[in-house]
This record gives C-alpha cells, sequence and structure tokens, in this order.
C-alpha cells in the first residue's frame, strides 16, 4: 500500500466515506512525496473543532502554508503549535496548515472553517524550518502581477528571494 493509500485509509478510519479532493494523477503523485506525508499518517490526530471558540482568518484561499507563516511571525502567542496535515470540507480532503493555541482552539489561516482537521503538531525544528519556506514561498498558483500582488504581503521575509515552489 503506497502512502497516499495508507493516508486515506486513515482519513476513512477517523470520520467516514469521503474522498480526496485532487484525484488527477499530477496531485496524487504530489501528495505521495509529500514531505509530510508519513508523518500525518504517523503522528496524524483528527482533531476536535468546536466552531464557536475557532478563529477564522481573512487570507486568500490557496494560501494556508503561507498565511500560518504569516501569523506565526505577526499574531503568535505563547503556547501556540504549527499543524500541517488535511482538512476536510463538502466531503474532500485537501492538504492543509492552521495553528492550534493554547486553549486547543483551531486558528484558521483562510476564510472559512473546515469540517475536519487531520494533522499533527511539528516540532520546534519543524515549525521554524516551516515558518522560513513559507515565509518566503509564493503559492504555487500565483503566476501573474495581480495574483502575486493579492499575495505578497504573506511573504515575510523581504530580505530573502520569493521562491516558486
Amino acid at each position: 500500500m503506497n502512502n497516499v493509500e495508507q493516508l486515506f485509509d486513515k482519513l476513512v478510519n477517523a470520520v467516514g466515506d469521503t474522498a480526496l479532493a485532487n484525484q488527477d494523477s499530477e496531485s496524487l503523485y504530489a501528495l505521495e512525496v509529500d514531505s509530510d506525508i508519513k508523518k500525518t499518517i504517523s503522528r496524524g490526530e483528527l482533531l476536535e473543532l468546536v466552531s464557536d471558540s475557532a478563529f477564522v482568518c481573512d487570507h486568500p484561499e490557496g494560501t494556508c502554508h503561507q498565511a500560518v507563516a504569516y501569523e506565526w511571525n505577526n499574531n503568535s502567542e505563547d503556547g501556540d503549535k504549527v499543524f500541517t496535515g488535511m482538512a476536510l470540507k463538502k466531503g474532500k480532503w485537501f492538504r492543509h496548515s492552521w495553528i492550534v493555541d493554547a486553549n486547543k482552539n483551531i486558528v484558521e489561516p483562510c476564510t472559512e472553517l473546515a469540517d475536519d482537521y487531520f494533522g499533527f503538531a511539528l516540532t520546534e525544528q519543524e515549525r521554524d524550518e516551516f515558518i522560513k519556506y513559507w515565509g518566503q514561498t509564493l503559492p504555487v498558483w500565483a503566476k501573474t502581477d495581480e495574483e502575486i500582488q493579492r499575495v505578497e504581503y504573506l511573504i515575510t521575509q523581504a530580505d530573502t528571494p520569493i521562491l516558486h515552489p
């Protein structure tokens, strides 16, 4: 069984009948070789989402990693943890990152809470590497000048070159 199949089994066991959001061969390959997929399989957990106490930021959809780096650099507090893994919306799982605060509240970096969150807390070293990388990396979809202008505020490390993943 490959990594994607193992991960999907965990997700289905956690919440039931769902699907992966992107099932084309390119997306499945990208998920298979994602540097965090094995950690999501071995360390991932379904987080309890309490909508009334969750926080929703207002960063553009498709910028969760960059938005987490931005929020960490600008608004993090003692006890906050960076999580990465998968989120579920409308029955479809997709790669996602978010913050969990000291009170175990989800801090959703984009504009809408997911239905479920399955992932793991990054260690301090993993978090620092994540923040450094995504704090200087544009989302893959930001190709035109207009798209880049919409998200360039998320790139917090201005002294380093902007990377395209």
